[in-house]
């Protein structure tokens, strides 16, 4: 009987374990900081700590981006991206908000940019950025969504 506990007991810790391992890989924990992507490496001196969380399905994926940024970066992006900037937060999809890295916390006034084709419910071919940038933190929010 004690023997059976003890098997019980170790294989609950180590489900435990797995589960809470699990977990705080899907929220990026422990973030560590990721090279400048390639979109924005020839203006390196306008960015500081940058983090990346990736997701795939099948074929597509996104990429989401936080920088540390000088706000020129953000008109920089706008202009060499060719996207459309939004006086209002409305213009971007509900889901940008609620995303599973711990360190993604848009929000407060900012700017918006976004890919004039982007659907995210119709998932058309091609690359699509959405910018917000945090005037309060100084941080510059990417989603970077590649469909194939």
């Amino acid at each position: 009987m004690k023997k059976m506990l003890k098997i019980a007991l170790i294989t609950g810790l180590v489900l435990g374990i797995l589960l809470v391992t699990g977990y705080l890989g899907e929220r990026d924990w422990p973030a560590r900081p990721d090279p400048l992507p390639e979109w924005a490496k020839s203006h390196a001196s306008l960015a500081g700590k940058a983090y990346c969380y990736e997701t795939s399905f099948v074929v597509d994926s996104r990429e989401l981006w936080r920088i540390k940024a000088d706000p020129k970066l953000f008109d920089i992006l706008v202009k060499e991206l060719q996207l459309t900037e939004h006086n209002s937060n409305t213009a971007v999809p509900p889901l940008f908000w609620h995303q599973p890295p711990f360190w993604w916390k848009p929000g407060g006034p900012g700017r918006f940019a976004i890919t004039p084709t982007f659907d995210p419910a119709k998932r058309e071919d091609g690359t699509y950025y959405i910018l917000y940038y945090d005037k309060k933190t100084g941080h510059l929010y990417c989603w970077v969504q590649k469909n194939f």
